[in-house]
């Protein structure tokens, strides 16, 4: 179990006189699972961006030891197809692929050449076994049925799904991300579906 440690956190946006964060104490556990509620405008997406980094506080510390992602976040565009993009952003692995693939291609003869070649493959194979690359991509049509979205979605261009199916997807790959901690700024029927998002929400959190 890790932590993250706030102390004497203050916080205010330049053009605004009043403090968003003023002298914030508090230990939040990585085990916990926690939800902020209150009405807009009042910080919770503020205070989100600061225990991820995105932004730094005034005054005080953050303290973690833990790896963290702010939802929505940005998408690794280097592939059209969307099962291409999904597994990039899960953890590189259509890379590795492209990778492996080019290696075993590549390899011819024998030599320290080849020997440099079979090491370096079999470097990226337990990053690959390690993001669990071989299984990836039963368990992402898993989510998609969670979701609720149709297979056939996998195999299209990444740029003509709707606003509504790319954020289904992006939260089908934070699931499957190595991050300790994931932010969700959650606003319920602007997110993916209103059933849909907290159904799916709620299973997710109680994982």
């Amino acid at each position: 179990m890790s932590k993250i440690i706030i102390s004497d956190l203050n916080f205010n946006y330049k053009e605004y006189y009043q403090p968003i964060f003023n002298n914030v104490n508090l230990s939040i556990c990585s085990n916990w699972k926690l939800g902020l509620i209150g009405r807009n405008g009042r910080g919770k997406t503020t205070f989100l961006r600061l225990l991820h980094g995105e932004i730094e506080p005034d005054r005080g510390t953050i303290v973690k030891d833990v790896t963290t992602e702010l939802f929505p976040y940005p998408v690794n565009m280097n592939y059209k197809n969307t099962l291409d993009i999904v597994k990039e952003n899960i953890g590189m692995i259509k890379t590795m692929e492209n990778r492996m693939e080019k290696i075993l291609a590549d390899i011819d003869g024998e030599g320290s050449s080849k020997d440099k070649r079979i090491e370096e493959y079999q470097c990226i194979l337990a990053d690959y076994m390690e993001l669990d690359g071989f299984s990836i991509e039963s368990k992402i049509k898993k989510e998609l049925n969670l979701m609720q979205l149709p297979e056939r979605l996998l195999s299209q261009d990444y740029d003509l799904l709707s606003g509504g199916e790319k954020t289904k997807l992006q939260i089908i790959t934070l699931f499957k991300k190595s991050i300790s901690l994931s932010f969700f700024p959650y606003r319920g029927e602007t997110t993916c579906g209103r059933t849909n998002a907290r159904d799916v929400l709620q299973g997710f959190f109680t994982y």
